[in-house]
């Protein structure tokens, strides 16, 4: 499986985003509530990669947000997210790990 991952490095602290690829390109928003995601920002600086290729990319990750089915998949896979934290936003599920 291919998923595209995006990193950012602030004040010696790993950030990763890791999404379907299908999705890096919406702007993911709720119509009930204030949540959003913008996923074309020029934020993120999306790569396309495998599987094995994420796994040593976010050993030393500080944050780590999950987003799409696949995403969602690979954390709960690699035992980093739960089921029951997993919320959705218009359908699409997202979760963030914080690693303390």
């Amino acid at each position: 499986m291919s998923l595209m991952i995006s990193i950012h490095s602030l004040e010696g602290r790993i950030s990763v985003t890791i999404a379907d690829k299908e999705l890096t390109n919406k702007v993911i928003k709720d119509k009930n509530s204030k949540k959003k995601i913008n996923l074309t920002s020029k934020f993120y600086n999306w790569k396309n990669r495998k599987e094995e290729d994420i796994k040593p990319t976010i050993k030393d990750a500080k944050l780590i947000l999950f987003i799409g089915e696949k995403a969602i998949s690979f954390g709960i896979d690699n035992r980093l997210i739960e089921q029951k934290d997993i919320q959705k936003i218009e359908d699409i599920p997202f979760c963030h790990f914080l690693k303390i």
